[in-house]
């Protein structure tokens, strides 16, 4: 018996040997292994892709469809410095400029070679107008991402006389009307674009981007599942629609989302961070939050949002010298920033340095002379600091901006 369990034990060893020895010893061509990697690609099987085409060209390294399609792969991937590598090995290889020119525009636009972009591709030669319209939609990217809008929008008009079912350039339109704050022209742009193609990712991305920065987080969540639906490895809308779940308090789901960002490597990403320490905060986890927040600040210290998020954790941590000093830095750096002279008030007022607290909100006042919230503070301040004269001045103030609210009515009456 124990002899021929042995034998079944050697007999499947050799059968292991025997499947691995038909890949290693070249018995799948590298055509077969290019067939199986477009059948990935049409189920949207990314990774498995890139691991066909590798194998291809480990097999053939001048395969020239091999190149092509794992630049494309790469595009997807949302990998713009392997994409561009591979594209121009494709075609020093052979490929067609025709081939080439578009998912090299992509890769150049993802790594943000906006001058290598535009002084590189060129919506001429044996393109089709279909091709030379898709040319000039992402000529105009490149400029709107680089702040010239109005050579944006010539690159986009001409790509529509030629072709004015292009879907890419009609979202190009609508990316101009975003930046422009013309939402609803954006809108209507995008409407436009999902009517011709009701799976264009870029369109749903978009709109989702739109909903959430106008406040709607029930919309952008829907936008941006759809943009994820059609486009599996969107990095960015994953994020943005975790944020969205957590503005809907869908706190597991948000989370999930997070955790296939880290899966995907992206654990140190600074908007994933961001993102993640959002959820922490809302949930009032802030301890958590804060590293979250710490760790995001370190590649991204620019950020007003995450500034005003990381000083509001301090400060609700109780650790004032920190929030402070990060509020600090946020008025200096945001001069004109409500929220921040604001916060770092309520800073000041914590630190008992009362004198710098009114000094700060009677600045933040003369931009916003009706803030209801501003004035009731100095009003208070002003009677803690014996001024009863000003601070009545600030709640008759209050009244008249809330003349039906029985509590400020009552705090005049105290002042």
């Amino acid at each position: 018996m124990l002899e021929d369990l042995d034998m079944r034990f050697v007999t499947l060893l050799l059968a292991l040997f025997l499947i691995i020895s038909c890949d290693s010893f070249g018995n799948i061509s590298d055509e077969e292994y290019v067939a199986r990697a477009k059948v990935h690609m049409d189920k949207k099987e990314l990774r498995a892709a890139s691991i066909e085409l590798k194998n291809a060209l480990v097999q053939n390294a001048n395969n020239t469809q091999a190149r092509w399609l794992l630049g494309e792969v790469y595009i997807e991937l949302g990998n713009g410095p392997s994409a561009e590598k591979e594209l121009r090995r494709a075609q020093k290889l052979g490929v067609a400029k025709e081939a080439v020119v578009i998912p090299l525009a992509e890769s150049l636009l993802l790594q943000k070679k906006y001058s290598d972009l535009l002084a590189e591709i060129q919506p001429g030669g044996t393109l089709s107008a279909t091709q030379r319209a898709h040319v000039h939609a992402l000529r105009g990217n490149a400029y709107l991402e680089d702040g010239v809008q109005d050579k944006a929008a010539e690159e986009y008009r001409t790509g529509y006389e030629l072709d004015p079912e292009q879907t890419s350039i009609m979202v190009g339109f609508a990316r101009l009307a975003a930046t422009q704050g013309k939402k609803d022209d954006a809108r209507t742009w995008i409407d436009k674009a999902l009517q011709v193609d009701a799976e264009f990712a870029a369109a749903w991305s978009l709109l989702g981007n739109i909903e959430l920065a106008e406040g709607n987080a029930a919309e952008a969540e829907a936008a941006l599942s759809n943009s994820i639906k059609y486009q599996p490895f969107g990095t960015k809308d994953l994020a943005k629609r975790a944020l969205a779940r957590f503005y809907l308090e869908k706190y597991p789901e948000g989370e999930a989302d997070i955790e296939k960002l880290k899966q995907r490597g992206l654990t140190k990403h600074p908007y994933v961070n961001y993102v993640a320490g959002v959820g922490f905060f809302r949930q009032e986890k802030y301890r958590e939050a804060a590293t979250a927040f710490q760790e995001s600040y370190k590649k991204w210290p620019s950020s007003l949002q995450l500034n005003i998020y990381l000083a509001t954790t301090y400060y609700i941590l109780g650790e004032l010298e920190q929030a402070h000093v990060v509020a600090q830095r946020l008025e200096a750096t945001a001069p004109q920033s409500l929220a921040a002279k604001q916060l770092l008030g309520a800073i000041e007022i914590s630190r008992s340095e009362f004198d710098a607290a009114i000094d700060l909100l009677q600045k933040a006042l003369r931009d916003s002379p009706k803030n209801v919230t501003i004035l009731r503070t100095l009003a208070t301040l002003m009677l803690l600091e014996g001024n009863t004269s000003q601070g009545t001045g600030y709640y008759q103030q209050v009244v008249s901006l809330e003349p039906d609210s029985p509590q400020a009515r009552k705090m005049l009456m105290v002042a």
